[in-house]
């Protein structure tokens, strides 16, 4: 009985707290530099999560390591929902297996709250680049055996690994150039200092509609609506090409259950409002919402599945 007694008075405690929350502002932890897919869907994010919860929702740029950074400091933050971490695929499907060690876990030290929205990619290049499509840009780098490079993130990113696979299955080989976030990646991808890359719709479309990059190709199966002419690489002579990103919000392990079924029952809220959605959509991403199960479930998936693409490539971070 006492036992009884004691769990239930816990569970009244979590959700007089979780009643009452929040009180101040919180801090929404983003695991790349600001101008990448993460920095612009955060945002978008945060702005109704500030109306909805009456506090200040504080994006903070954590890029570097490939994420770790931000993830070490979400993963040790204080479980009381101030702490709210903007983590993409990488961070939780993609880093366990490119490090032997890693500084979290992302199954242990955090408690999913729910899957936010997946992303497309576009196969850029520079437009000084004399090619206007996939088999044209293969017959480039094959002319130019080791002499063409490509700019990333950072090692292990989902761009990274669409890349190599692109490049496997296409049967060149490209020179990697990782950068801190994929911000700095893209200017100097329009700059002219590397030729191309993999980059999420969400933070190129602006630079593909200005003419400041080109794209060749989307990453996954089928088109995207926002670009409807632009073909598939699966459709463009690699047949079963299809790679694509998402996130989702995290919070530290021993959150309160009720302040993660406030944060996810928000969510779910926006994704139905037409305007949020529309905002989504407007960057090329695709809301996708479900429970915390669902969330992990996915992402247990999605790290059996970039597991095997990292071991075809060879990559290993450490």
């Amino acid at each position: 009985m006492a036992r009884v007694a004691i769990m239930l008075l816990l569970v009244w405690c979590s959700t007089a707290w979780a009643a009452e929350y929040p009180v101040k502002s919180i801090r929404m932890l983003l695991p790349y530099a600001p101008g990448g897919a993460i920095d612009i869907l955060g945002r978008i994010l945060a702005q109704p999560l500030s109306e909805a919860l009456g506090q200040n929702v504080l994006p903070d740029n954590r890029g570097g390591a490939n994420g770790i950074v931000a993830s070490e400091l979400a993963a040790k933050a204080p479980p009381d929902g101030y702490t709210i971490y903007f983590a993409s695929v990488g961070q939780i499907s993609i880093n366990p297996a490119a490090y032997r060690k890693l500084p979290y876990d992302p199954f242990t030290d955090f408690a999913p709250v729910i899957l936010h929205s997946g992303i497309a990619s576009l196969l850029l290049v520079n437009p000084s680049l004399p090619v206007g499509n996939v088999a044209q840009l293969i017959a480039y780098v094959k002319a130019r055996p080791g002499g063409v490079s490509y700019a990333t993130p950072g090692a292990a990113s989902t761009n990274h690994l669409s890349t190599e696979l692109f490049a496997r299955m296409a049967g060149i080989t490209l020179i990697h150039v990782p950068y801190k976030g994929s911000g700095p990646a893209l200017l100097d991808v329009i700059g002219g200092q590397v030729p191309l890359m993999f980059d999420q719709i969400t933070s190129s479309l602006a630079h593909v509609k200005s003419g400041k990059l080109r794209a060749l190709a989307v990453s996954t199966a089928k088109r995207s609506a926002l670009l409807p002419d632009l073909p598939a690489i699966a459709e463009s002579g690699i047949p079963g090409f299809d790679t694509s990103s998402w996130n989702g919000i995290l919070v530290p392990a021993g959150t309160p259950p009720a302040i993660i079924a406030r944060l996810n029952a928000l969510v779910t809220e926006f994704h139905a409002r037409s305007a949020f959605r529309e905002k989504l959509l407007a960057v090329g991403a695709e809301p996708i919402g479900g429970s915390p199960e669902q969330f992990t479930a996915h992402a247990k998936a999605e790290l059996a599945r970039w597991s095997k693409i990292l071991q075809e490539s060879g990559t290993r971070l450490d």
